[in-house]
């Protein structure tokens, strides 16, 4: 049986469940926010990262387009 094999069948469920309590508790305690928060702000990384490097590129754009003129 092969590694990734054996790390799967150790539990029913994809993640050991008494690891991810603790992380959650451990991640709750340390920033003291809610679960929701955390969920929301993680979404508007997610969401804002892509915008991020489209704005920049298009500032770097319109920067190569003046000094080509």
């Amino acid at each position: 049986m092969g590694l990734i094999a054996t790390i799967l069948a150790h539990h029913t469920e994809g993640v050991d469940p008494t690891l991810v309590e603790w992380l959650q508790d451990k991640i709750e305690d340390v920033l003291g926010f809610e679960p929701a928060t955390i969920v929301l702000l993680i979404g508007v990384i997610i969401v804002m990262f892509p915008i991020g490097l489209l704005g920049f590129m298009w500032w770097q754009r319109r920067k190569a387009m003046r000094s080509a003129e």
